[in-house]
């Protein structure tokens, strides 16, 4: 099975001796030794600092802790390299946010259907990538779309994040989705402002999707201007209208 080099003599002595190797075998055990005395730590810390009646909560991070040292305790004895450990970090933590390993490629094998009777417009999911969605269109186009993929901030609350449908589709165009597809890990952020005109119309009924870009990259100037009307959804206007209407905003 082997093909070794016969040699004439045996090579000199290394030194290596039962003890040599009684030593080795301790720095493996090592880490896994230092990581269960930190999990121990942390666990008397969540319990030192436990707010009376967060018990269910104590316990639960406890078990996290237990969970994490699982985890690290089986990559331990793979005996891993600093090079091989890291490789093996990065496709574990992709699995854990569930993305893919490989590039996604828009096979009908790939999808299931999960609606076929909105708007005459069946929408099909991705079965490697469930935030992945397409539609196919009364015209036989098809959209696709990420819903995890874009994500909106006020232009007064840049710190509060939320996802809209509609602004999502519209401003996917500008940043569309081909195969072989990878998910960018960057997410595309639009920022908009949005007012209620009619009370009726519930928490906003005019926008101005300003630009959108993905984190740490150069924004798209957009500036287009909509209302929302009843059973139509939102319809464009121009900015005279939405001026009209940001003099009118109750909220």
């Amino acid at each position: 099975m082997f093909k070794c080099k016969e040699l004439d003599k045996a090579p000199p002595f290394d030194g290596h001796t039962s003890k040599n190797v009684d030593r080795m075998i301790s720095l493996v055990k090592e880490p896994c030794e230092w990581a269960q005395k930190e999990v121990e730590l942390a666990i008397k810390h969540e319990n030192s600092t436990e707010i009376e009646g967060t018990v269910d909560l104590s316990t639960y991070i406890t078990n996290c802790y237990s969970s994490a040292l699982k985890a690290y305790e089986s990559l331990s004895e793979d005996g891993h390299s600093g090079l091989s450990i890291s490789i093996t970090q990065k496709i574990l933590n992709k699995l854990m946010s569930h993305k893919t390993l490989t590039p996604i490629v828009d096979d009908d094998s790939e999808w299931s259907i999960v609606d076929d009777s909105y708007d005459s417009e069946p929408i099909y999911q991705h079965k490697r990538y469930s935030s992945l969605f397409k539609s196919i269109l009364p015209s036989g186009e098809i959209e696709y779309n990420n819903v995890n993929d874009i994500v909106c901030v006020e232009i007064d609350a840049t710190n509060v994040y939320f996802t809209n449908g509609f602004i999502s589709k519209y401003v996917r165009p500008f940043f569309p989705i081909t195969f072989p597809y990878v998910p960018n890990d960057k997410q595309i952020i639009f920022q908009c402002e949005s007012f209620l005109v009619d009370e009726k119309m519930g928490d906003f009924d005019t926008m101005r999707i300003i630009k959108a870009g993905r984190e740490g990259e150069e924004s798209i100037i957009i500036n287009k201007y909509f209302k929302e009307l009843p059973e139509v959804g939102f319809v464009e206007i121009d900015e005279s209208e939405y001026n009209e209407r940001l003099a009118k905003k109750i909220k």
